[in-house]
């Protein structure tokens, strides 16, 4: 399987920042799960940082990489069940995922089931109504951008957090200019990611 993670890079990209400014704004969690960990990067740096995590993915290269060094269970997010029991997790970070799958009513179901009543998640997804992108459009650019992406759906501020309110209770919502600058206002136009810290609503 392979969910458009050949080009993942969280050490360049805006949502490891995003993440990072929202896991501080919570109780340290004592276990994490990385859903979507990608080529790991994230969860190497929540490792170093004292965090445990568990990392899961849907793309065979990134499990087979991970596996390298880690311990990383392979799963596929629009249909599969996550290997661990209910109410797990104190923590859940997904971090450019959702905008890969169909299914995200199963994905976020799955994810909810694994973390403890109560317990947080970060998730993070391109803003669709980034100006840039609606300039992209414009000119042309947009649809090659989405195919390359390999995105299978297209969430706004607005619409992410309608996708999340049914099992999420959103905290704080921030973003990013230009990949560098963290907003927490005027998202729909100025984020070119957004970044969602929630807890699950029992």
């Amino acid at each position: 399987m392979n969910y458009g993670e050949d080009n993942r890079e969280y050490h360049t990209r805006a949502q490891h920042q995003l993440a990072m400014t929202l896991l501080r704004k919570t109780p340290r969690p004592h276990n994490i799960i990385d859903v979507g960990c990608g080529m790991g990067e994230f969860a190497d740096s929540l490792e170093a940082l004292g965090y445990s995590v568990s990392r899961i993915d849907g793309a065979d290269h990134c499990v087979a990489y991970n596996r390298k060094r880690h311990h990383c269970d392979c799963v596929d997010l629009e249909s599969g069940a996550l290997p661990f029991a209910d109410n797990v997790f104190d923590m859940a970070v997904s971090l450019d995922v959702i905008e890969h799958l169909w299914n995200t009513d199963h994905y976020l179901s799955e994810i909810q089931r694994v973390v403890k009543p109560f317990g947080h998640i970060i998730l993070t997804t391109p803003n669709y109504n980034y100006i840039r992108y609606r300039l992209w459009g414009v000119i042309g650019r947009f649809e090659q951008f989405t195919y390359n992406s390999r995105h299978k759906k297209f969430f706004t501020v607005r619409s992410f957090k309608w996708v999340l309110e049914p099992r999420i209770k959103i905290i704080d919502a921030i973003g990013t200019l230009a990949g560098a600058i963290q907003l927490s206002s005027g998202l729909n136009l100025f984020a070119g990611q957004i970044g969602v810290l929630g807890k699950f609503k029992p």
